[in-house]
Order: C-alpha cells, then structure tokens, then sequence
C-alpha cells in the first residue's frame, strides 16, 4: 500500500545508462530490461522504479538488511546477514562498499583499493581523472566537471573549480582550501557560501584566473583583510603565493618570495620589494635585505632597496 512502481519503455540507451548511474535518492529500486539484468544493452530500453510513499509526500526511502525476506521484489531473497542494494545482494550495507581485499569500507573516505564499480556503488563517490583512486564528494580534490556536477550533486555547498573541464577542483566550499588558476565567477561562487573565500587575481585585472582561497585555511597567521577583497597576513610575516602549501612565510625566513604584493612586503622591516622591469606591486619579489643593510624606508627609496645600515 505505501509502493508505487513506474514503468518507462523505449528509453535511449544513453539515457538508460545516465539514470542508472545516478538514480536518484527517492528511488528505493531502479533496474533495467526486468528481474535479471541490470545493464542497458539494447538500442531500446525498459526502466523499473518503485517509489515510497506516504498520504502526503514523497518519501525518500532506504534499502533495509535482507535476512530471507524478500527485499523490494518478490524474485529477491538475500543470505542471512546481506545487505540489499539496488535490487543486488551485498555483504555491505548502504553507505559501505567492498574495497579490493573483500572489507567493506565507509563510502565517506578516500580509498586506492577499491574497483571503480564498487566505488561507484556508493552515492556521492566518483573516480579520480587521473589516479583511478575512489573519492568522496565531502572533500576537496580533482575531478571532472561532468564528475562533480552529476556525482555530487546533492552534497550541499559544494563547486567545481577549473579551466579544463576533464580537471579541476571539486568539493564542498566550507572545506575548501585554495585553487590555483579559478576564474573569478567560479570563485564567487563559493564565496557565496564561506565568507573566508577571496580571489586574487595575479596580475593584472586582464587576466580571466586567479588563486581562489579560504583566508581561514590557506595557511597560519592569515586572515581577510578589513574591506573583504584579499587575504592578509600578521605582523611580522608576509603573504607568498608561489607556495600554496603554506602561503605565509615569516619575515626572518631566508626565502625570496615571487609573487608578493608590496602591501604585504612592507610589512616586514628587513625586506625590500623589488618588480622585473614592467612588472607591478601586485607580483614581485621579497628578497631579505644583505647582512649589513636595512630597507631603504625613505621617500626616495619607498621600501624597493637596501642602503647600509646607520654605524648605531
């Protein structure tokens, strides 16, 4: 009495094989071409759904533990102690898949071991482009946008970042860390959703990429700055974008940052800024000041050399 089933024939097989790979949530059994087969092989397909409902909505339902009853189907009967899923018997119950040395592991994790058709079992799961490592849509990481625009449709937040749409980046925006080379409509989307996001175009306003960053993730002693436009960093350290894994750097470090504003150069007193002919304060270097030498604070100098330091 709480079960509807729909038929739907004559489906393309293209369609028939895209519905099958992401079958919706409120569908509780989805097979194709009758009991048996669970393939879409023919140029003309036959769809089977059954839905649950109630007496006043649609309610999303889940497969339960087959211990000898039948399960969804009246064709169906699973071993004591398996699962049902997708009208198939598992060892793995709904949000497990089987990985490679026959344990069932949480869909929720990132695993190497697992075949593409069991990590595809998974709802929220795809396959990464180039690895073939099975992830979960509740990180951040590479995807296709094909991949995370049908895969991970229904984890809430989360974006697509990219030029090249076979690679990119995909995850929920509230884990998001940074991606290098975002455009700026993509990035604000995810501002959207965390209001620690920035981009930060390298360049110049021409350009149509930039590094689309959590000032809250991206790195310590990092923050947005007052007006909401780019992060910035603490006293005593400066901001380099040339090392997303750890944009901020101490203003004692021996390295030369590369793509340093003069905003965050100036803010370390024994480094000077200093731009390639042509470049701007946007993207120059921060190299430390020799031994015997101070920055150059003066008019003349503006921050952009050494002199000697005062005989005191």
């Amino acid at each position: 009495p709480n079960l509807i089933a729909v038929n739907a024939s004559g489906v393309p097989k293209t369609a028939c094989d895209i519905l099958l790979k992401n079958k919706p949530n409120y569908v509780l059994m989805l097979k194709a071409n009758g009991a048996s087969t669970w393939t879409c092989d023919q140029d003309s397909n036959e769809l089977n759904y059954i839905f649950e409902i109630t007496t006043d909505s649609l309610e999303y339902g889940t497969c339960s533990v087959c211990t000898g009853d039948h399960c969804f189907d009246d064709d169906l009967n699973c071993p004591e102690g398996e699962y049902c899923y997708n009208d198939t018997c598992s060892k793995c119950a709904a949000g497990f898949t089987e990985n490679t040395s026959g344990q069932c592991v949480s869909c929720n994790f990132n695993s190497a071991n697992v075949t593409t058709e069991n990590c595809l079992r998974c709802d929220n799961t795809y396959i990464h482009p180039t690895s073939g490592v099975c992830f979960s849509c509740n990180v951040v990481d590479r995807a296709t946008k094909e991949q995370c625009e049908t895969r991970c449709r229904d984890i809430p937040n989360v974006v697509w970042m990219g030029t090249d749409e076979s690679y990119g980046s995909c995850g929920p925006c509230e884990k998001f860390r940074y991606y290098n080379g975002a455009t700026e409509e993509q990035c604000n989307k995810c501002k959207e959703k965390n209001p620690n996001i920035i981009f930060y175009r390298f360049y110049s306003e021409k350009d149509t990429t930039g590094l689309c960053a959590n000032c809250a993730a991206v790195g310590e002693n990092l923050k947005k700055n007052a007006d909401g436009t780019a992060c910035e960093s603490a006293e005593g350290y400066f901001w380099d974008t040339t090392w997303p894994h750890s944009f901020v750097k101490s203003c004692n470090t021996t390295e030369t940052g590369r793509y340093t504003s003069k905003t965050e150069c100036d803010k370390c007193p024994n480094r000077y800024y200093n731009v390639a002919k042509g470049g701007n304060d946007r993207n120059g270097q921060c190299p430390i000041c020799p031994e015997g030498q101070v920055k150059d604070t003066s008019a003349e100098g503006n921050g952009r050399r050494c002199v000697e330091a005062p005989a005191s």
